[in-house]
């Protein structure tokens, strides 16, 4: 799931680079005007911002429980390895 999550996550930051990117290329010729154009920029820049905060808060707290269960299995790995050396 982690990997869907965060490729996701990268498609949508790659739309909106290329939503600001054509939004200023119709202002630049002249299809739409410039502060037409600047707001919807921004809509664009605002979800992304919203997602991209949204998303990140969520998989923080995952990242965080995944990190700690995996340095107990780590852990408990080290000190069975650790025994069996000693025997």
């Amino acid at each position: 799931m982690k990997t869907e999550v965060y490729e996701s996550l990268s498609v949508i930051n790659r739309a909106v680079e290329q939503v600001s990117l054509h939004i200023q290329r119709l202002r630049e010729l002249s299809v739409i005007g410039p502060e037409f154009a600047e707001i919807r920029r921004l809509t664009a820049e605002q979800v992304r911002a919203e997602v991209n905060h949204k998303v990140i808060m969520i998989m923080a707290e995952a990242e965080t429980q995944s990190a700690s269960l995996l340095g107990k299995l780590k852990a408990a790995e080290q000190e069975k390895l650790q025994a069996e050396e000693r025997s």
